[in-house]
């Protein structure tokens, strides 16, 4: 029974964004005349999407040639309250065109830097951008960084 309404066939709960990952357990119990029965216990954490990354990605010109571009980002100011599954990097062609997931979209990636090697034009300067997902989702992606297929002179 929840309160004194009997007849009540669900029930909210509301938790302050105070509470955020916070793990909580429940489970139901409905009750007759003749018994009552239990639900199977679940287990839910309170969380959020984390928040958009703060920078976009970068790189360190030391690292990064005309064949290959060494790409850093940042964790995110903030996880939501769960545990960062995986950071996405996307990149472009190099020409204006669609963002393309490099790493960490179809298999996890906890990195905070990722070396794309071949098929990169000299001189070219490439779009890079970046999000992160934990269990509740993905974030949104951060602001767009530029690196150049480049010897340092």
């Amino acid at each position: 029974m929840i309160g004194s309404k009997s007849f009540l066939r669900s029930h909210q709960a509301t938790f302050s964004n105070t509470l955020t990952g916070r793990k909580y357990r429940a489970f139901l119990r409905a009750i007759n005349q003749i018994g009552y029965i239990d639900s199977s216990l679940i287990a839910v954490t309170l969380a959020d999407v984390p928040a958009k990354p703060s920078s976009p990605p970068s790189t360190i010109l030391s690292r990064t040639n005309a064949k290959s571009l060494y790409v850093q980002f940042t964790a995110p100011s903030s996880d939501g309250g769960s545990d960062i599954l995986s950071y996405e990097l996307q990149m472009d062609d190099g020409k204006g065109g669609d963002f393309i997931s490099q790493i960490g979209f179809e298999e996890n990636y906890l990195k905070l830097w990722f070396i794309v090697e071949g098929n990169l034009t000299k001189g070219t300067i490439y779009r890079f951008r970046y999000r992160t997902r934990n269990s509740v989702g993905w974030s949104l992606f951060s602001d767009t960084g530029f690196i150049q297929a480049a010897n340092v002179p």
